[in-house]
């Protein structure tokens, strides 16, 4: 997905502000009309084209999915998201969220404690560079499959504000015959116990 100018909150609409590339962006359209100027002598008649103009600011931006490169893992009963953030982009903590889907419902979502931060998009925040990860139990499930939702939100510190990103992760349990197995184990170790047992008493008695 590419970047946006424009972002929405959780719950309620932001307008993306512009910090850097207002002036490149003029120039680029003053270039555009300077042109059809020179090369027609009535204003009123001519077609300018603007889709000429370009961002500057477009090209140097990443995708949504490089600059917050997401991954997920079930670690015992615990769903665990993690992001890796290369430099110039973060993640908002605020903007953290995750879903249960299907019959699944999750405990509270632990995050760790974000970096102070100010800016133009969500005033003062709490923000993550580099990596980060969150985690949530899996508290019921109806089948041996659990899906997740996760939802998260951040910015390049260039100036831009990518819109709201979810990704979905399944994640497989074993089922009840896998997960009683061990027991199930045991209990035929004891059976042919028994039953050596049973064997070498009929032989003694023979004798």
């Amino acid at each position: 997905m590419a970047p946006m100018h424009c972002a929405l909150g959780m719950t309620m609409g932001f307008e993306c502000i512009r910090r850097r590339g207002a002036a490149a962006t003029f120039a680029a359209v003053a270039s555009v009309l300077a042109a059809a100027g020179a090369t027609c002598h009535a204003a009123e008649s001519s077609a300018v084209d603007f889709s000429a103009v370009k961002d500057p600011l477009a090209a140097e931006l990443l995708d949504v999915d490089d600059a917050f490169v997401f991954s997920s893992r079930l670690d015992g009963d615990r769903v665990v998201a993690r992001w890796d953030i290369p430099k110039g982009y973060y993640l908002y903590r605020q903007h953290f969220e995750l879903t249960g889907v299907d019959g699944v419902e999750l405990g509270d979502l632990v995050i760790p404690p974000g970096r102070p931060h100010v800016d133009g998009f969500f005033g003062e925040s709490e923000v993550y560079f580099g990596g980060v990860e969150v985690s949530a139990a899996i508290l019921t499930r109806s089948a041996s499959q659990a899906t997740v939702r996760f939802r998260y939100q951040g910015c390049a510190e260039q100036g831009f504000c990518y819109p709201p990103t979810s990704k979905t992760a399944s994640f497989v349990f074993a089922s009840d015959a896998e997960a009683t197995s061990p027991a199930s184990a045991w209990y035929i170790v004891l059976l042919v116990v028994l039953a050596g047992l049973g064997i070498s008493a009929m032989f003694i008695r023979r004798r």
